[in-house]
């Protein structure tokens, strides 16, 4: 094991909170890099849409998953400042 890790093991070790917290960083993480991919699919899909009427439910959808991902963006960036 390298230095880095062996530090991360011993501060979880000693802080269980810290463990807790950076458990919590990594699943948002993992949620946020889903919601991009999610996002970059919606965008094809408009873009080959050739019905206005679903262009504009798709549209909806991706506005709404951009809002998501970005109080995501902001709770990580909370997490990381405490």
């Amino acid at each position: 094991m390298k230095g880095k890790k062996l530090l991360e093991k011993l501060a979880d070790y000693l802080s269980l909170d810290q463990r807790n917290q950076r458990k919590k960083r990594e699943k948002i993480r993992e949620v946020l890099k889903q919601l991009r991919e999610k996002e970059h699919q919606l965008k094809a899909r408009i873009e080959r849409e050739q019905d206005e009427e679903k262009r504009l439910q798709l549209t909806r959808e991706l506005d709404i998953m951009h809002a998501q991902r970005t109080k995501g963006v902001e709770m990580l960036k909370q997490l990381q400042q405490e």
